[in-house]
Formats: structure tokens, C-alpha cells, sequence
């Protein structure tokens, strides 16, 4: 998806590079990263009992959206966030970007006791598998994967 240099900058060269998307574990939370048209959507999963339906992380959101103009919509589910960025037009600027707005939600995530997990149930005791579902890539559990087939 990324060159080799640029894909290393990114949240500190935590994710892999699967050709179309980039997915992994960066601070403990599963992550995925997808180009859509010169946006980039990110899906970091993330829940907690102390915030019903992540409305507290969808607040942080729309504070990091006042701050930085790059980040055109945000989304919040039960078990996972979604931020799309707007792509820079130089490559070299793409990592800068996007650290810029992750590295302040994911530390929202550490310092409120937040656990990422499967995506879809938020199963956090077994370690959800990276799946490309329908054209976009989640990070699910087993007893999640078998359902959706």
C-alpha cells in the first residue's frame, strides 16, 4: 500500500502491509488502515464498560476533528472507532498527518482504560484475526468470522 520508508513512519511502523490495507497492533490496539480515494480510513478497536456505545471516545473525536482539518469524519461503534483522514498531496506527509491525529486518540484510549478485541463482539479473550470482508478489513473473532460466513 505504502513504500517501505513511508509505511515504517506510520504509528511507528507497527503495522504490516497486507497490498491493499495496512492492519496491526500499535499501543496494545488492533488497527487497520485503508486508502479510499486519497482518504485513509482508520479503524482502531476499542471499547470499555465505563463508556455505553463509545459515545465518551466519540467526543474525543470530535475534538481532534476541530483541531486537525485533515480529519474530514469520524465514526463510533460499540467496539471500535472509525477516523477518515484526508490525504495529503506529498507522500512524505502522510505519516506526519496521521500520527498527528492517532497518537492523541490512542492515548485517550490508554489513560481511560479502553481494550481493543474483535470488532464486532468485543470479545477480548481471544486474539481477533484480521479478515477482508466485502471490500474493507476488520479484525474479528473466531466465533464472529464463522458467523458472518
Amino acid at each position: 500500500m505504502f513504500n517501505k520508508k513511508v509505511r515504517t513512519q506510520i504509528l511507528g511502523g507497527c503495522l504490516e502491509d497486507f497490498k491493499a490495507y495496512l492492519a496491526g497492533t500499535y499501543k496494545g490496539y488492533y488497527i487497520t488502515l485503508e486508502n479510499q480515494a486519497g482518504r485513509y480510513l482508520i479503524k482502531i478497536n476499542a471499547t470499555s464498560p465505563d463508556d455505553n456505545g463509545n459515545t465518551s471516545l466519540g467526543s474525543c473525536l470530535s475534538q481532534q476533528a476541530r483541531l486537525h482539518k485533515q480529519l474530514v469524519q469520524t465514526q463510533t461503534y460499540d467496539h471500535c472507532a472509525v477516523l477518515t483522514i484526508q490525504g495529503p498531496n506529498l507522500a512524505k506527509n502522510i505519516p506526519p498527518v496521521i500520527n498527528e491525529i492517532v497518537d492523541p486518540v490512542i492515548s485517550y484510549l490508554v489513560m481511560n482504560g479502553y481494550v481493543s478485541g474483535c470488532e464486532h463482539c468485543g470479545n477480548t479473550q481471544e486474539r481477533p484475526d484480521c479478515y477482508e470482508i466485502n471490500g474493507g478489513c476488520h479484525y474479528l473473532c473466531r466465533s464472529c468470522t464463522e458467523e458472518i460466513q
